[in-house]
């Protein structure tokens, strides 16, 4: 297992960019794959590129996509993975047979989406065209929707010509084995079609072009639809004479307006305007809807303060998640528009976000939150990353997608640059472990009399009864049960454990709460 430490350069230390209370959760970071390095089962092919960004699942496997170079099939050059730290799967390689099509895989064409149970699914190129696949967990290859197949309920736009299958993208999957995806046939328009699948792959279309909204006006087309885990469907809707917006369709073809361009209110800090525009968006397992969005320029809110992130539940109820303009956990700059978001069904979220600091370049940087709080940054543009044991890099770029995090688990596309401006890539989990609540001898949960018991009872002697983890001030147990231990009870006295952002204990002392981040494992700047 590789476990970096992102180390700051000498301004950003003097900017007070590593920040945040003691570490009370360990992000560790473990690089799965390295441009340059040799793809297992793969006859020796190098890793030359990743197209598209990785998601993770629960249980921390990482699923990405690569272009390779040599080895034994120097002429396949693209693949799909898993990974895990010390293990990487081949699952689909440039060539390979597509079962019951004629047809042989080419390619990813966008991200390949992991489920809880470990299947994949995702749109790819074919040598007959594009193509829906899904992946189980044996490597079975399931065909769910390909490039001139007859498309499900298309009504006939040319009379009496059947609507095929055309182009295919923005593919969604969620635990249950269902997906989604946007559909071009023969004769439409582009993304003139929204379907869905069940998990043995029956194909159902859930709306079209010229449905009505709740909204008012129709559909003009769909893009980016997110899978909820009883076969709900968010999606961002065109939509012709009237206001573009965010809806859901159900299985029973009802739509729901979640958001609707100038139109629907944003909240406080917001008061006042509306939102004018909104992405990467993603449901929680309560039917909450977590997206990016911005509102419109009035009322003292101008482009350095109307972006930020946002969750609604179904009554309608909007919270604001993060805010642009406003600081940074503990100082050190303001939050810029977030980039890139991804939300879990915890209700946890991952943004890459522009940190805007007085004399310095802005920088991203990568947050975990929730509606608590923020972390502290834990990737900074300009941090030297040690991708393998000695080998440190200087991060140029971060990328996350939505399906990026899931359970105490993110992943994420690191860019890397050397003196001579040369780049490489690698694709890295990023994980949560949980640490000792710091005085907590007995393991019961809270710094109580039980732990003062424990330090008075074997003061002065080298016995220690309770759980050295949990020592703090002078550091690792020095033998004799002294002032470090007393120190350890005296200054978290009555703290008790918080959930990480997987719902999990993480300890949290009393002063942690003060700063609005109970949901939330923060750790400082070096990880390991």
């Amino acid at each position: 297992m590789n476990r970096s430490s992102p180390r700051r350069f000498a301004a950003a230390l003097a900017a007070g960019l590593i920040l945040g209370p003691a570490a009370h959760a360990q992000f560790t970071f473990e690089t799965l794959a390295l441009e340059g390095e040799t793809a297992p089962n793969t006859g020796g092919a190098a890793y030359t590129g990743f197209f598209s960004r990785p998601t993770v699942n629960a249980s921390g496997v990482v699923a990405f996509d690569a272009e390779l170079t040599g080895g034994t099939n120097p002429t396949s050059n693209f693949a799909v993975f898993t990974a895990i730290p010390g293990s990487t799967q081949l699952l689909l390689r440039d060539g390979d047979a597509i079962p019951g099509t004629g047809v042989t895989f080419s390619s990813a064409g966008g991200s390949v989406i992991i489920n809880t149970g470990g299947d994949v699914a995702f749109e790819a190129f074919t040598s007959g065209g594009g193509a829906v696949l899904k992946i189980d967990t044996l490597g079975t290859v399931t065909p769910v929707a390909l490039r001139g197949q007859p498309a499900p309920g298309a009504p006939e736009l040319v009379p009496g010509v059947v609507e095929n299958f055309d182009f295919l993208n923005d593919v969604t999957f969620n635990d249950a084995g269902q997906l989604a995806f946007v559909a071009k046939t023969d004769n439409s328009f582009f993304s003139d079609f929204l379907y869905r699948a069940d998990a043995s792959g029956t194909v159902e279309l859930a709306a079209q072009r010229d449905q009505t909204p709740p909204s008012g006006g129709t559909f003009a087309n769909f893009g980016e639809p997110n899978l909820a885990n009883d076969g709900l469907i968010v999606f961002e809707g065109g939509v012709n004479s009237g206001d573009d917006g965010l809806f859901t369709v159900d299985s029973a073809g009802t739509f729901r307006s979640v958001v609707v361009e100038d139109t629907t209110a944003a909240p406080s800090p917001f008061g006042g305007n509306v939102f004018s525009s909104f992405s990467d968006f993603e449901f929680d397992a309560a039917g909450n809807v977590y997206f990016e969005g911005s509102v419109n320029q009035v009322n003292g809110i101008d482009q350095s303060n109307n972006e930020g992130l946002f969750v609604v539940d179904p009554a309608g109820n909007f919270t604001t998640l993060l805010r642009e303009g406003e600081p940074i956990p503990g100082g050190g700059g303001t939050f810029d528009d977030p980039d890139n978001v991804a939300f879990s069904e915890a209700g946890v979220f991952a943004t890459v976000t522009p940190i805007l600091t007085t004399g310095l370049p802005e920088r991203e940087a990568l947050f975990i939150g929730d509606v608590n709080g923020v972390s502290t940054p834990q990737l900074v543009e300009g941090d030297l990353f040690e991708v393998r044991p000695g080998d440190f890099r200087v991060i140029d770029d971060i990328g996350l997608t939505t399906g990026a995090i899931a359970g105490d688990f993110v992943a994420v596309e690191l860019t890397f640059r050397d003196g001579g401006g040369n780049r490489t890539n690698a694709i890295v989990r990023v994980a949560v472990a949980a640490a000792a609540l710091a005085g907590d001898y007995n393991n019961s949960g809270q710094v109580e009399q039980g732990d003062l018991d424990i330090v008075l009872q074997n003061w002065g002697t080298a016995t220690f009864t309770g759980d050295v983890n949990a020592l703090v001030g002078g550091g690792p147990f020095d033998g004799t049960v002294d002032q470090n231990e007393l120190d350890g009870v005296l200054q978290n006295w009555g703290s008790t454990s918080a959930p990480d952002f997987d719902g999990n204990a993480v300890p949290e002392p009393a002063s942690l709460a003060l700063l609005g981040l109970t949901g939330l494992g923060i750790a400082g700047r070096r990880c390991s």
